[in-house]
């Protein structure tokens, strides 16, 4: 514990050369907290990112981000919560979503971002099933200039270039 607090005294000073602006809320799943944080999330990338087009992509990579860790991370139960933690410096807007969840095999899903089958076959469940599911990932990936798992899978690390 003791290296660790010594670990995090190191970095944030660190930190507070390098970033701009930092925010960070937690909120309890709810469909009404959930609805909140996509309305703080929105407000904060406009504030941040200069194209329409930019704001647009991140705030649905923000999305996926966080209903996965709603409806995969938390099973949608209220007793748990969502952190999510904006840092924004110099060159990049990076948004951090934490669950309570136990995680997933993210390097799987990762390693496959790129497959066309795999696109085509998730869009196929949409449309011909009305089924979700298996594009998240993808549309994360594809919205952002990075995407990173850490731990077990369930904190996820956006990143948008400014």
């Amino acid at each position: 514990l003791f290296s660790l607090t010594e670990a995090e005294l190191i970095r944030v000073p660190k930190d507070r050369k390098v970033f701009y602006q930092q925010i960070r809320f937690q909120f309890r799943v709810t469909e009404e907290n959930v609805e909140r944080a996509n309305r703080l999330s929105d407000l904060l990338i406009q504030g941040v990112l200069e194209s329409e087009e930019d704001c647009t992509a991140m705030y649905a990579a923000i999305k996926e981000g966080l209903d996965n860790a709603v409806v995969h991370g938390n099973n949608k139960d209220v007793t748990k919560t969502v952190d999510i933690n904006f840092l924004i410096d110099r060159t990049k807007l990076t948004v951090i979503i934490q669950d309570e969840g136990r995680g997933f095999d993210f390097l799987y899903y990762l390693s496959n971002v790129d497959n066309r089958e795999n696109f085509d076959r998730a869009r196929r469940r949409i449309m011909e099933e009305g089924r979700r599911g298996g594009l998240g990932i993808i549309v994360m990936h594809r919205c952002t200039d990075r995407i990173e798992y850490s731990g077990s899978g369930n904190t996820l690390r956006l990143e948008k270039n400014l």
